[in-house]
């Protein structure tokens, strides 16, 4: 009995013991002790009438603390967390320190706070400086007074959400907005096939057989079993596609009735990279009904000469990338072609077009050498949907050039040497939606240049050499413009009416030289984008956006900004991103940003900026 009494005596010594060794010790500190067990700071307890009212925890490798850890502090002014290890602090951490003026939380690794700043009411200055904090999201700062001053150097900010400051616990009030506009694309014009049901056998096998000059005899059936001589060989199928492949394989020519597949449904046929130097009958006239697409890109082919051709049941000709410095006038009028690619070949002239088939409805004959297209040779083109004349050097566009084109939807012309549009010069394209010009030599806009594009939706004139935007450079421009590109120009200075009503979904003015800009400027009450990216700005004025009553989006980046003043922002009630990046801004003062909607999704980017104070009231009205 007497020993058992020892040992449980042993036990409970050994109990006190390990209970002694496994609290946390204690660090000594100006008037402070510090409970600090493992980088985690458990206590901070003052000494008995501790007179200190500045608290140092500075490099003390701190990796977190606990909730209650400043429970014990009465009074304080100062708070230095500087130079630890700290990712996040607890919820509600400094809420019993009432009278605390200074906080630095500076160089540690924070990229979140979450209700860390509640109860800081007389808090003066908060230093964040140095983390690797990257986007100030909704309610980080709440908490935080107006009279605060957030030291933020050594920061590289993306973006501020307009709810910095919000009580996270409050209900969204504001409805979820949705665009009042009709947001659908434009669908570009599609070749259809009426027989897209039709289904290729995959069990078909297909031999060509050729002489050694490439002169090819036939391309049929291979059958089961059978031995190709050495003049044959087997070809290739996109059975899915319905595609015969015969690119690549040194064809010269065909003889006639080469083609002996006839009961089989083929789509097209790719004779792509080759050196085909001549389109004759035989290549193409005899070819059955459902063959509607021939790719003859790749070839050596030179000319198009006049009654070669004869084929109604070709659709689709493709001849990319050839030699192609003259089709003759008359050369297509016997096929019933839909679509004709001549990209990459050596035109000059669009002088052939006047004899084009009337069925054709795409054309495409960018990178040329195309330098005129004369009076009227496009007039017989009525179905003409899609025309696509980028990379030549075409420099004007008289008021008769285009004429005729009453169906077309997509014309792009695209680096040329374009200088001079007549007016009128689109004047009877009034189903266009879409019109590029951008990449040319532009400098003055006609006001009467944009007449009869009744239902244009997207004109692009980026990169050219326009200088000024008065107010009737646009007049004419119809209510269904959506999107208006004047990026990368030589304007300088915009007008009082420069922009009304239109265009309704983005105005872009990237790469400019615009240095201020007039009240009144832009009367655009349907807007949702305005870039204004690369310019020479160096202030806000909120009278500069007046009018823009819908502008959910605009881009400021990439100016000479240096500060932002109050009323700033007292036209920007609907912003949801509001850019600006890459401007020398130093400091945001209370009231910078007051008019910004404390909306759920609503940002200023502030990324490459060299932001180092916000203040606490900057989107109230201070």
């Amino acid at each position: 009995m007497k020993r058992q009494l020892e040992m449980s005596r042993i036990i409970l010594l050994l109990g006190i013991a390990l209970r002694a060794n496994t609290q946390a010790p204690v660090l000594r500190r100006q008037h402070y002790l510090l409970e600090i067990d493992n980088g985690i700071l458990n206590n901070v307890k003052p000494y008995p009438q501790a007179l200190g009212k500045d608290v140092d925890l500075s490099d003390l490798g701190l990796r977190s603390v606990q909730k209650n850890a400043f429970d014990q502090l009465v009074n304080i002014k100062s708070l230095n967390l500087d130079n630890n290890s700290l990712q996040e602090l607890p919820e509600f951490v400094f809420a019993n320190l009432t009278t605390l003026q200074a906080l630095s939380l500076a160089k540690n690794n924070f990229n979140t706070f979450q209700n860390n700043f509640v109860g800081l009411n007389n808090l003066k200055t908060l230093n964040i400086s140095y983390n690797p904090l990257k986007h100030l999201r909704k309610s980080f700062f709440f908490g935080l007074t107006k009279s605060t001053e957030i030291i933020t150097e050594g920061n590289e900010f993306w973006s501020i959400s307009t709810e910095l400051f919000e009580n996270p616990f409050l209900r969204e009030m504001e409805p979820n907005h949705q665009l009042e506009f009709d947001e659908s694309p434009d669908k570009n014009p599609t070749l259809r096939n009426n027989d897209d049901n039709l289904i290729l056998d995959d069990n078909l096998k297909v031999k060509i057989c050729k002489t050694a000059q490439g002169v090819v005899n036939t391309v049929e059936e291979l059958q089961t079993n059978e031995t190709l001589s050495s003049e044959c060989k087997q070809a290739g199928i996109i059975y899915e596609r319905r595609t015969l492949v015969l690119k690549n394989l040194g064809l010269k020519a065909v003889q006639k009735g080469w083609y002996k597949l006839n009961k089989y449904p083929f789509n097209s046929i790719d004779l792509s990279m080759n050196n085909i130097e001549e389109i004759t009958p035989e290549l193409l006239n005899d070819l059955p009904e459902n063959l509607a697409f021939v790719n003859l890109a790749g070839n050596k082919i030179k000319q198009l000469r006049r009654n070669i051709i004869e084929n109604n049941y070709l659709k689709v000709l493709n001849l990319k990338d050839n030699l192609i410095m003259e089709i003759e006038g008359g050369a297509l009028e016997k096929t019933q072609l839909s679509g004709f690619f001549i990209i990459g070949n050596c035109l000059k002239s669009l002088s052939f077009a006047s004899t084009l088939p009337i069925t054709l409805t795409e054309m495409i004959a960018s990178q040329n050498d195309i330098e005129e297209i004369p009076e009227n040779s496009m007039a017989n083109l009525k179905n003409l949907v899609y025309l696509n004349l980028a990379h030549n050097n075409i420099t004007e566009l008289k008021s008769n050039t285009l004429r005729g084109l009453t169906s077309l939807q997509v014309l792009i012309l695209t680096d040329n040497k374009l200088k001079t549009i007549e007016e009128g010069a689109f004047k009877d394209m009034i189903n266009l939606r879409t019109l590029y010009l951008y990449r040319n030599a532009i400098s003055d806009l006609k006001s009467g240049f944009v007449r009869g594009l009744e239902n244009l939706k997207d004109l692009n004139l980026a990169w050219n050499n326009i200088k000024k935007i008065t107010n009737d450079t646009f007049i004419e421009l119809p209510d269904t413009l959506r999107d208006l590109h004047l990026d990368f120009n030589e304007i300088e200075s915009l007008e009082v009416g420069s922009f009304v009503d239109v265009p309704k979904f983005t105005l872009s003015l990237d790469g400019n030289k615009i240095s201020a800009i007039p009240r009144g400027a832009f009367n655009l009450p349907y807007l949702h984008e305005l870039h204004l990216k690369n310019n020479s700005l160096q202030s806000i004025d909120g009278d500069a956006f007046e009018g823009l009553w819908r502008l959910r989006r605009l881009s400021l980046n990439a100016n000479n900004i240096t500060s932002i003043k109050k009323g700033a922002a007292k036209n920007m009630g609907r912003i949801h991103l509001l850019d600006l990046s890459k401007n020398p801004i130093e400091k945001l003062e209370n009231g910078a940003l007051f008019g910004l909607p404390k909306s759920r999704g609503c940002f200023v980017y502030l990324s490459d900026t060299f932001l180092k104070i916000i203040q606490g009231g900057i989107f109230d009205d201070v």
